[in-house]
């Protein structure tokens, strides 16, 4: 399992993953999408070179389920008017994996207290421990639970490209 919790944005169709701490100095002269991608690919994990990496240690041998807790949206529009709209869900780029997002593509995902988690956070470390749960009975009750707490805003989608099924805690629950 790959789990990311921070900060995140979608430009250009990819999906950044940005260290916590990381000040992306300047974003605002940047003119175009295009320079900040470039801009990103410096300073911030493309989640793509993610996949990569563990598409050549993992071939598919078992299941690998990204967990991403993050935003999703581009919040450097803010600074610079929006060129057009090319975000994209990046999907399982890995053979027997799947792709669990807290949020929509181009959306934020909510925080919550500290040490708790926000919405999705909290819904999926509660659901994980379901017993013999599969991982759609997990992102089920997790979507619900999500959708619940933050009035519909908020949806949890998961993109699967599993070829077997995963449990995260086997057993009879005793």
């Amino acid at each position: 399992m790959f789990s990311f919790v921070g900060h995140a944005t979608e430009i250009n169709g990819k999906l950044f993953l940005i260290p916590a701490g990381l000040k992306l100095k300047d974003t605002a002269n940047l003119k175009s999408d295009d320079d900040l991608e470039r801009h990103l690919r410096r300073h911030a994990l493309l989640f793509d070179e993610v996949q990569a990496i563990l598409r050549q240690v993992r071939r598919g041998q078992k299941p690998t389920v990204f967990v991403l807790d993050c935003c999703r949206s581009n919040g450097f529009y803010s600074t610079r008017a929006p060129a057009e709209d090319k975000m994209a869900a990046p999907s399982p780029d890995l053979i027997n994996s799947c792709i669990i997002f807290s949020t929509q593509s181009g959306q934020v995902a909510f925080d919550g207290d500290p040490g708790r988690g926000g919405p999705f956070m909290s819904a999926f470390a509660d659901s994980i421990l379901l017993p013999n749960a599969s991982l759609d009975d997990i992102m089920i009750e997790t979507r619900k639970r999500v959708i619940q707490s933050t009035n519909e805003v908020q949806m949890a989608p998961a993109y699967s490209a599993l070829t077997e099924k995963f449990v995260f805690n086997p057993g009879d629950g005793s």
